[in-house]
């Protein structure tokens, strides 16, 4: 009779391990059926890459390996063949850590690793660690502006300004307001332009963090230059009119008043409210407009019979639904 074979799985449920344990019971263990093999992976590194010059305080991330539940990053300065300092050694779920670095030259270590296997180390890979003032080499986040909000259909098209001198760039997008401790979007490196579109990303309500790092020709680097923006993808609501009320008989000047309920979105950016005057009812014949940013002002109409409506537009650039129409009557 033939014998029967261990076999590794992946990604099996914990019911099928106890039932798979039980049939293979002496032949292999829950580990091996439960935890993916990973003995043959090598993780890749994103930030930074072989060569580089990073600043004192900088960012390290690597691309998620399948199978791989947790990482061990290890950094040793000068050299792993010729340790002086074991700068850092941890082990993180996360697939990106902030790591301070005195101005030396480094190698580091990645490997990926699970309840049953390790990966094959990634490196030892060579670094740099350098200090350069900000006001040394000052680079200016143009696009989008910062403190600033933004809809929707915000189009990921970041910006900033040129420096002589540099060989590439280094970019990251993370949710949040701090830079440090925000969830990491999106990051790039060796971007030879001042500017780069991140489309892969959905910008839903939230604030937002991003940075740029200039790797300079000399072999150093500038230190992060941070922007924060806010998307607002919710529309401002419609507001309800008070008065005049409708068919009103009024005097010029006329005081227009209305209310608005408070903003649901989980970005509120800041509303004005835009009041229309018409001839007709169409609004095909607008003969007076004004944003304000109150629920109320005051109009000099000629006498005549006129209709009038408000809507709601935020700093985002959304625009609400229009009240209701009233009509009312100038004397």
């Amino acid at each position: 009779m033939a014998s029967i074979q261990p076999t590794k799985l992946k990604r099996t449920s914990l019911f099928a391990c106890i039932t798979m344990c039980g049939l293979f019971l002496g032949m292999t263990s829950c580990k091996d059926i439960i935890e993916e093999d990973i003995t043959t992976e090598i993780p890749v590194m994103i930030l930074p890459m072989a060569g580089d010059t990073i600043s004192e305080y900088s960012h390290f991330s690597w691309q998620p390996l399948e199978g791989a539940t947790h990482y061990r990053l290890q950094i040793y300065s000068p050299s792993f063949a010729n340790p002086a300092l074991i700068a850092f050694d941890s082990t993180t779920s996360a697939t990106s850590v902030f790591v301070s670095l005195v101005p030396n030259d480094y190698q580091y270590k990645l490997t990926a690793l699970n309840n049953g296997y390790s990966s094959l180390p990634l490196g030892p890979i060579s670094f740099k660690v350098d200090t350069i003032a900000g006001s040394q080499a000052q680079i200016n986040l143009m696009t989008p502006v910062s403190s600033s909000y933004y809809n929707a259909s915000f189009n990921g098209f970041f910006s900033w300004s040129a420096l002589s001198g540099v060989s590439s760039f280094e970019f990251s997008l993370r949710s949040g307001t701090n830079y440090q401790t925000g969830t990491i979007l999106h990051s790039q490196n060796a971007i030879v332009s001042s500017n780069v579109t991140v489309n892969s990303v959905t910008y839903t309500d939230g604030n937002y963090v991003w940075g740029v790092k200039a790797y300079l020709s000399n072999n150093t680097s500038t230190e992060t230059f941070i922007g924060t923006f806010q998307i607002d993808a919710t529309n401002p609501v419609t507001p309800t009119l008070v008065s005049p009320v409708n068919s009103a008989n009024v005097n010029s000047p006329v005081t227009f008043s209305w209310s608005n309920a408070a903003d649901v979105g989980v970005i509120q950016s800041p509303v004005s409210s835009v009041i229309e005057v018409a001839n007709d009812e169409a609004f095909t014949d607008i003969v007076d407009t004004e944003t304000t940013t109150n629920t109320s002002t005051q109009l000099t109409l000629s006498a005549g019979s006129y209709y009038w409506r408000v809507y709601n537009i935020d700093e985002a650039g959304n625009q609400g639904s229009y009240s209701p129409t009233r009509q009312l009557v100038v004397n």
